[in-house]
């Protein structure tokens, strides 16, 4: 949904028809709390198969809409990865000279191609440095 903190959690409550029930901000902060402080690690392992799982449920509530309708081996699922340059006006963290002489980052995106219908669905990306090259 684009969340990059716990406190964007709302944008999965505001569909409850596609995620269901979503615990309040204090019994998720709460849960971080405790786990972290006990495995760590473990902790890390489930935040991180989260998106996934929120993904996978979607997708199956989708149906003949979903990305994964109709793959095959013949018809497979592309998966798009782009790096572009991305300009910063400041010295932001990590921020850094370009090597197109300019100053910013250099992420590495990718995307799940919907076909020549779909525009395509931001999967993963990686924040680097404007010097970092297409694979930071």
């Amino acid at each position: 949904m684009g969340g990059d903190a716990v406190s964007d959690v709302y944008r999965l409550r505001n569909q409850p028809e596609v995620y269901g029930p979503v615990a309040s901000d204090p019994t998720i902060s709460r849960l971080f709390k405790v786990l972290s402080t006990v495995q760590p690690a473990k902790a890390l392992a489930a935040i991180n198969k989260a998106p996934a799982a929120g993904r996978a449920r979607v997708w199956a509530q989708a149906g003949k809409d979903s990305p994964l309708h109709g793959v095959t081996v013949e018809n497979s699922l592309v998966i798009d990865l782009d790096a572009s340059l991305l300009n910063s006006h400041s010295e932001k963290e990590s921020a850094c000279p370009t090597w197109k002489k300019g100053f910013g980052f250099h992420p590495l995106c990718s995307f799940l191609d919907h076909g020549l219908l779909g525009t395509g669905e931001p999967l993963v990306a990686l924040l680097g440095s404007g010097n970092a090259g297409p694979t930071p």
